[in-house]
């Protein structure tokens, strides 16, 4: 914002009584019966106590929490404020909610028909000073509660909130616009008098780590906590987000509460798997998992002699300004009463070979850490030393001035007592009234209920000592953390310290990191859904609530767009001589209509970003669209080639990122390499390009990549029609002249499979030996299979170990290969354990793969091999090993975003769209094969879901699977998705034709679900 007085600004500090009113915080809940829909534990409220609760009271407290939430105020900041509430309810409402937060301003009930007069009447009221901030509350029909947070726009800027909107008048309809603006019923776009204006800007989640904080009340709110702000970091709104913006809105604009997690991280890989980690309850070096237990304070514990290192100051000197004013206002003691510069020292490369100066250096990092510590609010009630850290101790405490410090570690010579300490020190220091072993220090600390232990040193040596006395005296809930670690390469461990200290409970820590905080619109807390609701949450149970999908294709038809102003196409073949045919046809057809080709060969694509540049710059006739040929239908058929295609759409797409004006759209033109009508073939190495088109639509959104594959070089003759239409579908096909595009469709499961799909027989299934693979093996010797053979490159784990134990134990048998699938020889070892002794093979379960999150532009050659080796090798080699083999079923396990997408999940997605064609290419040789593009298996571990899915519990993802299994389906897509929600968060993919099925069917309301029982 601009600076100068804010419009209705008051005057000598009083306010107008016309001055505006700025609504700076919206929630709302719809109604449910009971307390079904209550989160009662959340508030503190008992069961008993909630049954006797009006079910709206219980919403009305959550929809105050999200208003409070969404406007950056931690709801316990206001307590004994001048908070007034303004109810349009009955007045027993209002005292639920007044004691409930403890709001000490006016509290007012209106007519309970009339939520616009409780707006009206809270602006009044802050307009007159009554109160500091309001929250006006109302029921709106057929949507439940509805709460708006209010504030003087004179005070707005203050305390950096972000405004809504501004009540000018009476204030008459401002509960139903604002949440309508909120819901994205109005565009967000819009900008009405005194709105408040944030110009988005490119993502920035890398470079220096940050703390990024979670809380909740019970684990299972807090794993929803992390995947729901998981799923918001692919929205658009997620995507934008800087990383200090998003940590710092974390730490200061959210409540936290007693169960904590925290993700230490500098880029959004890091962080999506920290959140990972946190949803599905695993355990990652990034992230820290604690409980505020009521520590009574922190105590600073400083080890002896020992814990130096060369250069052990440097980065916090560079990192860390507190650290280094501490160092500054140490540096003339240093100078005059050791004789050397503590700043050099600490920044010393080599090994110090004076005993004494390597003692005080230690000292003086001690000293200066502890005062990091404090500028970020963290006063010890406590100090303890072990050895030369006795000294440091003493000195914290106050008891002992720097310069008789560095006496006593020098010579031993130094006062004969010690001053009395400001706060509890244990020492053994000459003149200690109650000099205490090291040891017995800890358990007399943690005897008056310490908890929270943290070492002041370079490098932790009494941690573990920390630890043995917890145990040894049977204290539960101890912390005991590092400050630095020698250990710690690029990592900031001090930020590790501060994540580790605030998921411990600590309750400053991590607000004086980020002492500046822009408020976001960040997921709400994760409410349980409210019976009676007409479509549930994204967020809602999933169990029961499957959807199944399919991809198919419509015939779209186009007619030849009229002539306009010349616009020019860059083409860029790939080195195939089909390709610089394709390219040269196509200038030629554009040049019959007015526009201009410019192909640029293979040889020449070093040149592309300056090509594109000059193009972009050129306004007599603008850059209209980048299209990449693909080449002929068998020139990426082996997947080490169709990574070389990857490779080249991605650096294509880097370079349209970085144009320095609005890039084009990119086409993508493939020749017979879709499936699209009955018979046809396709190509796996082409029909990739499906999964990358997908996942462009959430990253790259402005540049609407759109797959075109044509039937031959006949078909050609079509694209510069297509190319010139600019329709909106991203994936199309043109056969004998007619135009097709692809749509996503509901279909039916039979509820009951009609015919077996399992028997006596061997059965494969490859990453067997991860989260799926025995549960996988479970449902086939239940089943009745003769012999399971589980592929892959690890070991069991103890919980796959007791399941395959339990099979063996009930007669089936298991075997199991350690290999990588993908290694030559590796199939056909899987297959001969298999048919041992003459047994048939009859099924094969394809489930390897890695998941790796990057988004494309960050995507390389590594990255790509990493998840492409098991998934498409791997299938490839498998494919090869069984095609001599009659098979019941084939079966591939791939994911939603071959179908969907989703940010980050560029070669994920590739490699499973990779896949899906490799099923269609044995079905159409006579082969038989399916695929199921899951959502997500609730396994209770890391679940590689996309941003539109909720896990699914496995009992019915494997029902499903016999229902695909005993249908013959050749792909189906099954995830637990609330498509018209998702729709709302994506808008942008209710504008792609892709969806127009199923926005057709979501429109009215919830997707009901067409799973079969599990």
């Amino acid at each position: 914002m601009t600076g100068g007085s804010a419009p209705g600004a008051p005057r000598n500090g009083h306010p107008e009584s016309g001055e505006p009113v700025a609504v700076i915080g919206a929630g709302c809940r719809v109604p449910g019966a009971a307390a079904t829909g209550f989160d009662a534990g959340f508030f503190g409220i008992s069961r008993a106590e909630a049954a006797t609760l009006d079910p709206w009271h219980g919403l009305l407290l959550e929809a105050t929490w999200s208003a409070l939430e969404n406007a950056g105020i931690p709801p316990r900041t206001l307590r004994g404020g001048r908070t007034g509430v303004f109810l349009a309810g009955a007045s027993a409402a209002a005292d639920l909610l007044t004691g409930q937060f403890d709001l000490r301003g006016p509290r007012v009930g209106v007519d309970p028909a009339r939520a616009a007069k409780a707006v009206h009447r809270a602006a009044w009221s802050l307009r007159h000073a009554e109160c500091d901030l309001a929250v006006a509350c109302g029921v709106l029909p057929g949507r439940g509660c509805g709460v708006l947070v209010l504030k003087r726009l004179a005070r707005v800027w203050e305390g950096g909130d972000r405004v809504l909107a501004v009540l000018e008048g009476d204030g008459d309809g401002a509960l139903e616009t604002v949440l309508a603006l909120r819901e994205g019923r109005i565009p967000r776009g819009y900008t009405g008098p005194g709105a408040a204006v944030s110009r988005p800007r490119p993502a920035h989640l890398g470079g220096r780590e940050h703390v990024f904080a979670l809380s909740a009340h019970t684990e299972q709110a807090l794993r929803r906590r992390a995947r729901d702000l998981a799923r918001w970091l692919g929205t658009p709104a997620g995507r934008q987000v800087d990383a200090a913006e998003l940590a710092g809105a974390l730490a200061v604009r959210r409540e936290h509460l007693d169960l904590r997690a925290t993700v230490l991280a500098a880029g959004r890989g890091r962080l999506l798997s920290g959140l990972r980690a946190i949803a599905t309850g695993a355990t990652a070096p990034e992230v820290s998992r604690g409980r505020r237990e009521g520590t009574g304070g922190v105590v600073f514990v400083c080890s002896g002699n020992g814990s130096q290192w060369p250069g052990m100051g440097r980065r916090l000197l560079a990192a860390e300004p507190a650290f280094r004013t501490e160092v500054e206002a140490l540096e003339p003691v240093f100078l005059g009463s050791a004789g050397f510069s503590l700043r050099r020292q600490l920044r010393y490369p080599r090994e110090q070979t004076d005993p004494a100066v390597s003692r005080q250096a230690l000292f003086g990092m001690q000293l200066a850490l502890a005062g990091l510590w404090r500028a970020h609010g963290v006063r010890p009630v406590a100090v303890l030393g072990e050895a030369d850290g006795e000294v440091t101790a003493a000195v914290l405490a106050g008891a002992l001035e720097v310069v008789d410090g560095l006496s006593l570690l020098d010579s031993g010579a130094g006062p004969e007592r010690i001053g009395r300490p400001r706060i509890s020190c244990y020492s053994s220091l000459p003149g200690e009234p109650q000099p205490v072993r090291f040891t017995a220090a800890l358990g007399t600390a943690m005897a008056r209920g310490h908890r929270v232990f943290v070492e002041i040193s370079p490098h932790p040596i009494a941690i573990s000592a920390v630890r043995a006395v917890a145990a040894e005296e049977g204290v539960p809930g101890v912390s005991a953390l590092p400050s630095l670690s020698r250990n710690a390469g690029k990592r900031e461990e001090f930020l590790a310290g501060i994540a580790a200290l605030h998921a411990a409970g600590h309750p400053t820590a991590l607000r004086h990191r980020y002492p500046e905080a822009h408020v976001l619109d960040l997921p709400e807390p994760p409410w349980p859904p409210t019976a009676g609701a007409a479509a549930g949450p994204p967020d809602a149970d999933p169990a029961g609530d499957g959807t199944t999908f399919e991809l198919g294709w419509d015939p779209v038809p186009s007619s030849e767009p009229p002539p306009g102003p010349s616009r020019t196409w860059l083409l860029l073949p790939d080195d195939s001589s089909t390709a610089l045919k394709q390219s040269f046809m196509t200038a030629a057809g554009l040049a019959l209509r007015g526009d201009r080709g410019y192909a640029l060969p293979q040889d020449d694509a070093d040149e592309l970003g300056t090509v594109l540049e000059e193009l972009s710059a050129d306004r007599s006739s603008p850059l209209a669209g980048v299209v990449l040929f693909a080449g002929s239908v068998t020139e990426y058929r082996l997947p080490e080639l169709a990574q070389h295609l990857l490779l080249t759409v991605t650096g294509v797409v880097r370079r349209l990122a970085e144009l320095s004006v609005p890039a084009p759209r990119l086409w993508l033109v493939t020749m017979r390499g879709m499936a699209v009508l009955d018979g046809e073939v396709g190509e796996p190495g082409l029909a990739f390009l499906r999964g990358l088109v997908r996942v462009l639509a959430f990253e790259h959104p402005r540049l609407h990549a759109t797959l075109v594959d044509l039937d031959g070089l006949t078909g050609t003759a079509a694209l510069p029609t297509e190319l010139r239409a600019g329709h909106a579908d991203d994936e199309v096909a043109w056969r004998d002249g007619v135009r097709y595009a692809a749509r996503l469709r509901r279909v039916h499961l039979a509820t009951r499979p009609r015919v077996p799909v399992v028997g006596e027989g061997a059965y494969v299934i490859t990453g067997g030996l991860g989260r799926l693979g025995p549960l996988v093996a479970r449902w086939l010797a239940e089943r009745g299979a003769s012999r399971i053979v589980l592929c892959g490159r690890g070991g069991p784990d103890a919980e796959a170990r007791a399941v395959l134990s339990g099979l063996r134990a009930a007669g089936a048998e298991i075997e199991l290969v350690r290999g990588d699938i993908a290694a030559p020889g590796v199939a056909e070892s899987v297959v001969g354990a298999a048919t041992t002794g003459g047994i048939a093979l009859r099924g094969v379960v394809h489930a390897a793969g890695v998941l790796e999150d990057r988004t494309l532009i960050e995507v390389d050659g590594a990255d790509l091999a990493r998840v492409w080796r098991p998934k498409v090798l791997g299938g490839w080699r498998l494919h090869k090993a069984t095609e001599r083999f009659d098979l019941d079923w084939w079966l591939a396990f791939s994911s939603t975003t071959a179908l969907f997408g989703a940010p980050g999940r560029a070669a994920d997605a590739a490699a499973n769209a990779w896949l899906d064609a490799l099923v269609t290419f044995r079905r159409a040789n006579g082969l038989t094969a399916a695929t199921v593009n899951w959502g997500a298996w609730d396994t209770g571990q890391d679940v590689p879901a996309g941003p539109l899915a909720e896990p699914m519990p496995p009992a019915q993802c494997l029902a499903a699977m016999s229902a695909v299994l005993a249908g013959d389906r050749a792909a189906t897509a099954v995830a637990c998705v609330d498509l018209p929600g998702t729709l709302r968060t994506f808008a942008g993919l209710a504008r792609r034709p892709l969806f127009d099925p199923l926005a057709r069917e979501g429109a009215t309301g919830a997707l009901s679900p067409y799973l079969p029982s599990a």
